[in-house]
């Protein structure tokens, strides 16, 4: 069964559980760093998310962004809109090998026209269809936006308003406004949560941000755009 090496980018809340991505890693026959695809460990319950024992480490703390990981796996999902998915092999460890660090991160880097962008549609979701019809579709990004801030809205769903913790940023022409799921930002900069008043937050190192952003799976015939990991400094 194939063992992933992957240099963690997100490990972001996910119905309780947690959502892990990243890039994978591997060495060529002279023994130099290759990069790889996206890597997201998935299981066959909750949508996919992961619980904490499922990705303990051998210290017994979680994966963070930049560790460098080692995760059985088992096979591809096979899911065409999200096809960085791999099931997980529920019982065996993951074990980290090691930390790296903004300057691994900088090298992944990319720059797409935009993110998910479908006609008709609001600019924080996307259809299946117009996914499939893309060509060499991903599912997760890793970008260098402007001008990004947190903000704390109100939203109401089936008659319930609930405070959301969100990402507004630019990117190309566009301005973005996502649902953020990062834990270390929100206690971060929420740590009274929910207790907090609503409006925007402007983050201590505003002009050197990375973030990686994720679409979920489907949902009420969506699939929604998350910050799932800001990188400060």
């Amino acid at each position: 069964m194939p063992l992933k090496t992957v240099f963690v980018l997100a490990n972001s809340i996910k119905k309780q559980h947690r959502c892990v991505a990243g890039r994978e890693v591997s060495k060529d026959s002279g023994g130099k760093r290759c990069w790889g695809g996206w890597n997201r460990p998935v299981t066959q319950h909750d949508e996919g998310a992961i619980s904490f024992f499922e990705c303990r480490l051998q210290d017994g703390k979680m994966p963070a962004p930049f560790d460098v990981v080692e995760i059985p796996t088992t096979s591809n999902e096979d899911s065409p809109t999200q096809p960085e998915n791999w099931y997980i092999q529920p019982s065996a460890q993951w074990r980290k090998t090691a930390t790296w660090g903004r300057k691994e991160a900088e090298q992944l880097i990319e720059t797409p026209n935009n993110l998910w962008l479908e006609r008709g549609v609001n600019q924080d979701r996307v259809t299946p269809q117009y996914l499939l019809s893309r060509e060499d579709h991903q599912s997760l990004y890793l970008i260098k936006p402007k001008n990004f801030c947190f903000s704390v809205e109100v939203t109401a769903w089936e008659g319930v308003e609930r405070k959301r913790a969100r990402g507004i940023f630019a990117y190309g022409t566009q301005t973005y406004n996502f649902s953020m799921t990062d834990p270390v930002a929100r206690r971060k900069y929420f740590p009274s949560w929910p207790s907090v008043p609503i409006g925007r937050t402007e983050p201590k190192q505003n002009t050197d941000l990375l973030i990686c952003m994720s679409l979920t799976p489907e949902f009420n015939r969506y699939h929604y755009k998350i910050v799932a990991t800001v990188v400060e400094g």
